[in-house]
């Protein structure tokens, strides 16, 4: 075998594995960003559930707010009543 054609040789044994290092890399970068999609889908969803949440916590503390006064307003009539029976 001739000097330049080991060469060749070498050549093509070098550039198959360069193509085959950047076919495993290639697919370990569409993996990556499939995980990451699925990352931030993820996120986007959480966000929403805190949102809706946070709405409904919200409502509950004006539903006991809303009471909280109602007891207060009840508490200050029996009160009254109380004082008038002395």
């Amino acid at each position: 075998m001739s000097s330049s054609q080991v060469d060749t040789e070498e050549v093509i044994k070098t550039s198959n594995e360069v193509e085959n290092f950047i076919k495993t890399q290639t697919n370990a970068v569409e993996n990556t960003v499939k995980v990451f999609a699925e990352i931030l889908e993820s996120v986007s969803a959480i966000t929403q559930e805190n949102s809706a949440a946070a709405k409904e916590v919200a409502a509950s503390s004006e539903e006991v707010a809303s009471t909280a006064q109602n007891l207060s307003s009840l508490a200050l009539d029996l009160s009254n009543a109380i004082n008038r029976l002395k």
